[in-house]
């Protein structure tokens, strides 16, 4: 995969016909899902990534029974991965993804799908604060699509062993409902990406004994929103795990009337091209795969 420069890897992240892909070559392959891992891991933030990925997928049930010729469950069956149960109820969207039956080393997924209808959208808009019943203050928007859904999340989670390894996650308003999820509900671990602030200080501090992982890329515009100011007092949760910089390079040479460019030249005509016909930067990086992408960069750099 090259670094998404297009408005379809913002607007439609769940049209891509590829996922859980690790460059072959000389790159490591596909690691393993590490499920006891307690610290920040590259590896789980890229699988975990993949899933919130995945989960805009959308299948014949939310299509009007149109055919999209792709099916959640035959992409993660390729990983040894199933989709347990999908959850749909006005505008929200999560899944239970777990490991495939008898295998060894099991743990499960639940991911929360992103902004996908424009009654979301609306609801984000809605910052103001209300009560947490755990806690604090968080963003009443969030908040009302969140128990549109958790009922029945939580009855299904409960069917699991208290110690059977189960992680959160979810990209932009994913990660919101991922983080509320965690606060009723801890898990072994919470991954979010391009996740918006949720709450307050004293919602984030009775986070405080959850391992919370929030991956950020590097101008990503979302994960400044709600504002922290008065008078409200939006914070972020979790540890940052920040990825700076564009995306990779772009392979083979640029040709200018035949001839090559050299590399900073090219650099600056791919970026003027970017600017004219494509998103800007802070949009991109706040698209899914470019998440992923960036991810497998790290996991390249810790096996070279």
């Amino acid at each position: 995969m090259k670094f998404d420069y297009s408005w379809e890897a913002i607007l439609r992240p769940g049209a891509s016909n590829q996922y859980f892909h690790i460059q072959e070559g000389n790159g490591p392959g596909r690691p393993p899902f590490c499920r006891r891992t307690s610290g920040y891991s590259p590896v789980n933030a890229w699988w975990l990534s993949e899933i919130s990925r995945l989960i805009y997928v959308r299948e014949a049930d939310e299509t009007g029974g149109i055919d999209t010729g792709r099916n959640r469950n035959e992409i993660l069956s390729g990983v040894n991965l199933r989709e347990y149960c999908f959850f749909n109820n006005n505008g929200i969207q999560c899944a239970l993804v777990t490991t495939s039956e008898n295998a060894c080393d099991p743990f499960g997924v639940l991911v929360f799908r992103g902004t996908s209808a424009f009654e979301t959208w609306l609801s984000n808009l809605n910052t103001l604060q209300t009560d947490w019943g755990a806690g604090g203050l968080v963003h009443s928007g969030f908040k009302n699509e969140f128990f549109k859904i958790w009922e029945r999340v939580d009855e299904c989670l409960s069917g699991f062993p208290p110690d059977f390894p189960l992680f959160y996650t979810g990209h932009s308003l994913g990660g919101a409902m991922a983080t509320l999820a965690a606060s009723l509900r801890p898990p072994s671990g919470l991954y979010t990406f391009g996740s918006p602030r949720v709450g307050d200080a004293a919602f984030v501090q009775s986070l405080r004994e959850v391992p919370i992982f929030r991956v950020v890329n590097n101008r990503d515009l979302v994960t400044l929103l709600p504002p922290s100011r008065i008078p409200f007092d939006f914070c972020h949760a979790g540890e940052r795990c920040h990825y700076p910089g564009g995306g990779l390079p772009e392979s083979g040479l640029s040709m200018e009337n035949g001839i090559s460019a050299p590399p900073v030249q090219r650099s600056r005509l791919a970026a003027l091209k970017r600017r004219l016909a494509g998103p800007p930067e802070f949009l991109s990086d706040h698209a899914p795969v470019n998440y992923s992408l960036r991810l497998q960069q790290e996991i390249f750099l810790q096996s070279a």
